[in-house]
């Protein structure tokens, strides 16, 4: 299995830029009952839709390896958005 990994030099920018953009964040009533819709409509278990409708309510982007997620578009590879965060601050 190859796994997307980042790379060593860019590991404390990750790490920095998760503990900005990433707070801790429960979940609403509203954001499970997307997650319901999106588990149905992507065929997902109701644990990865969370993970994604969490993001989505809030206009942002899921950070994930998860196959499934990443298939169904509801998630980016984590090197991916770090690219275009570096491409849009450079």
């Amino acid at each position: 299995m190859v796994h997307s990994r980042v790379e060593p030099g860019n590991v404390a920018t990750v790490l920095e830029a998760l503990a900005e953009i990433c707070p801790a964040i429960t979940p609403t009533t509203e954001d499970l009952r997307a997650a319901l819709e999106l588990a149905a409509e992507r065929d997902l278990t109701l644990v990865d839709a969370a993970y994604a409708a969490v993001p989505q309510r809030r206009h942002a982007q899921l950070a994930t390896f998860d196959k499934k997620l990443l298939a169904s578009g509801l998630g980016r590879k984590p090197d991916e958005l770090l690219a275009e965060i570096q491409e849009e601050t450079t």
